[in-house]
């Protein structure tokens, strides 16, 4: 009796073998396990109702034969953005005089989507069967299934889906027997296999209105749709079966669409087996409306080594009206961007705003925005003021493109579906930064590097304690030796203005500088005035020697502090005459470009640059207030100090007369009985 219900029904399936169902599906060749596209896609694989997105109902007839009557209902049911319920039922049957036949397959499935791309799904199946002959009774049967699913959409292939489903994988028997397959019990006990477990491979890629589809487990499903703007759509495909002895089976279908749903056919030739009619209609509709629409998405180009000052932003950001979206206009470094969002609604929502950035914002991305209110009809522009950059963006040594996915959601309800758009931006390097704020260069200055804390350590420890004057402040000494340190590297002028508005400069972490000071020839330019400062102030930190940034037109120096001398002291002495004013101390500015000829040398050109023409300082402990420390990880550079050089060069110092004269408050202090 089955065998002759399923050879009725048009499918050119042996007697055991899983009824397709859904009017897409039979067109397109049974095919379309990895096409989430209608409710009857989770009866080919559970795993796609998470990514439906919507309020489905399908239903479709067909009059199998004239013999046996076919009806299916399937229904979408989303639980939130990423969940969902999937049901089915699928009742065939057939009632006259002789014959009486039933059967009915009721599925309920669930389904999440622990990412935006990925459907995994799990199904129940409860079949029955009942079977009569003039009117005598041949028996009932009934039994459990379960199915499996998964749903995968490419992310470097747009349109391109994979899927694998495990249909009817196991089947409950008795009490703690466990079969593959779909086993059912008839009323006087003995078990039957109805359906064999079905292990499905399928692949689908859509663009510009085509899609295909193929799927394989007993044979080869095959079909293509192409879609005539959002009015219809026509359909082919072909089913060949690997089994020997079954011809192919055509088919061909169309559809026409709506806004909330759709009305489709399918025509199915088996090869032994009357063709077959299939009618079906859909009803679909989004579930619960975003809360807001986003009109429109500003997110300014990001700098990796920024990521600390990008996360320490507060979330609850002030708005401000609107009347229609206007071009971003940046401002303040402090503002990473804008969303302009419409309540068109009657009733107030409050929404919070996540931003996510494949592969540089974690997997679930970063709220943004905790919670902002906006009443109905309001139109209000909600600035961005805190972004959570993964370590991976560190790792980027050149600018890249990417795609910011916004996502706007109810925060009172937040199963709701979420308004979801996209923008793309330009991910700098992690040594690119624009230098509007000389106080945004302390990102680059890293004391706690090992290998620069390391190299300063050696440093100091082959520098002999008679190399200088006694009298000496303790941070007058180490700042001579670490600059002695560093050797006679040239340094190259910057070729950019980073000063100048608009322009971007690339900056040298320390641990570059130390490799390429390491690897390069003496003479040989090594990096530019920027770089310098940074591995300078970055040694002198890590020896706990504090230091500042000094802002010149086009150039960038900096000063240490002498050991906490005020300065209204120093002016009373000739100290007063060689340094600086910073947070009331006395601090001495160096050239940093000057390492090849001498600390002296740096010191006192810096002192003259320092007193021209200053447009801005700041400490470096304040800059990292400010902006934070970027850290990328670097390999150890082994750094070998020659004791023989360094002490030669310390000696040039010590002899120097311009020095000898700037230090002479202290050594003649020193001397004084």
């Amino acid at each position: 009796m089955v065998a002759l219900a399923l050879s009725l029904g048009g499918s050119g399936f042996a007697a055991e073998a899983e009824i397709p169902v859904g009017v897409r599906s039979q067109s397109m060749g049974y095919a379309g396990a990895a096409d989430p596209a209608s409710p009857s896609a989770a009866s080919l694989n559970i795993g796609a109702a998470s990514l439906l997105n919507e309020y489905a109902v399908e239903a479709t007839t067909a009059n199998l034969a004239g013999l046996l009557r076919a009806n299916y209902l399937a229904a979408s049911i989303p639980l939130s953005e990423r969940q969902a319920v999937g049901f089915d039922w699928l009742g065939i049957g057939a009632d006259d005089d002789e014959l009486g036949f039933t059967q009915n397959r009721l599925r309920l499935g669930y389904s999440a989507s622990p990412r935006k791309d990925l459907g995994l799904g799990f199904g129940v199946n409860y079949r029955t069967q009942r079977a009569s002959l003039d009117g005598a009774s041949l028996g009932a049967a009934a039994g459990w299934s379960t199915d499996l699913g998964i749903l995968w959409t490419v992310p470097r292939v747009p349109g391109l889906r994979a899927a694998f489903s495990v249909r009817n994988w196991m089947s409950l028997v008795g009490a703690g027997e466990l079969r593959s397959g779909a086993w059912v019990r008839v009323d006087d006990g003995p078990t039957q296999r109805l359906v064999p477990r079905s292990r499905v491979l399928a692949m689908t890629y859509a663009r510009d209105g085509w899609t295909g589809a193929v799927d394989w487990n007993d044979g080869w499903r095959m079909g293509v749709e192409r879609t005539a703007g959002r009015l219809a759509a026509l359909r082919a495909g072909a089913f060949v079966p690997t089994r020997d002895g079954e011809g192919p089976t055509f088919s061909a279908g169309a559809a026409l669409n709506w806004a909330w749903g759709s009305v489709d056919y399918a025509f199915v030739a088996p090869s032994q087996a009357p063709t077959t009619s299939h009618f079906g209609l859909t009803v679909r509709t989004s579930y619960l409306d975003p809360p807001v629409i986003v009109e429109g998405v500003a997110i300014r180009d990001l700098y990796p080594a920024l990521r600390e000052f990008y996360a320490r932003a507060e979330r609850i950001a002030a708005t401000r009206p609107y009347d229609s979206p206007a071009e971003f206009a940046g401002g303040t470094s402090e503002r990473i961007g804008e969303f302009w969002l419409h309540n068109p609604g009657d009733a107030p929502v409050r929404v919070g705003v996540r931003v996510e950035i494949d592969g540089y914002t974690g997997r679930t991305g970063t709220e943004v925005v905790e919670a902002v209110r906006i009443g109905p009809g309001e139109r209000v522009i909600v600035p961005i003021r805190k972004l959570l950059l993964a370590d991976e963006a560190l790792e980027l040594t050149e600018g890249t493109p990417v795609e910011a996915r916004v996502h706007v959601a109810d925060v009172r309800n937040p199963s709701r579906r979420r308004a979801v758009v996209n923008t793309t931006l330009l991910l700098h390097a992690r040594n690119e930064l624009l230098l509007d704020d000389v106080a945004k260069l302390g990102v680059f200055i890293t004391p706690t590097d090992p290998t620069v804390r390391d190299f300063g350590t050696r440093i100091l420890q082959a520098t002999p304690d008679d190399a200088l004057p006694v009298g000496l402040p303790s941070n007058l000494r180490r700042a001579v030796a670490l600059f002695a340190g560093l050797g006679e590297m040239a340094y190259e002028g910057d070729p950019n203005l980073p000063r100048e508005s608009g322009t971007i400069d690339a900056i040298k972490f320390p641990s570059e500088m130390v490799g390429a000071i390491v690897g390069a020839e003496n003479g040989a330019p090594v990096g530019d005035c920027d770089d310098a400062t940074v591995l300078v102030c970055s040694l002198f930190e890590a020896l706990g020697i504090a230091t500042a940034l000094i802002q010149t037109p086009q150039h960038v120096l900096m000063a240490f502090d002498l050991g906490g001398i005020p300065y209204g002291r120093a002016q009373a002495t000739p100290l007063g005459d060689v340094t600086i004013a910073v947070d009331g101390n006395a601090w001495a500015p160096l050239e940093t470009t000057l390492l090849s000829r001498g600390f002296a040398e740096a010191w006192r050109v810096g002192l003259a640059e320092a007193r021209s023409n200053v447009l801005d300082s700041v400490t470096v402990r304040s800059a990292w207030e400010r902006y934070g420390v970027a850290a990328p990880v670097f390999p150890s550079v082994d750094v070998t100090v020659s004791d023989a050089d360094l002490r030669r060069r310390i000696e040039e110092v010590r002899t120097n007369e311009w020095f000898q004269s700037a230090t002479a408050p202290f050594t003649d202090a020193a001397q004084a009985p």
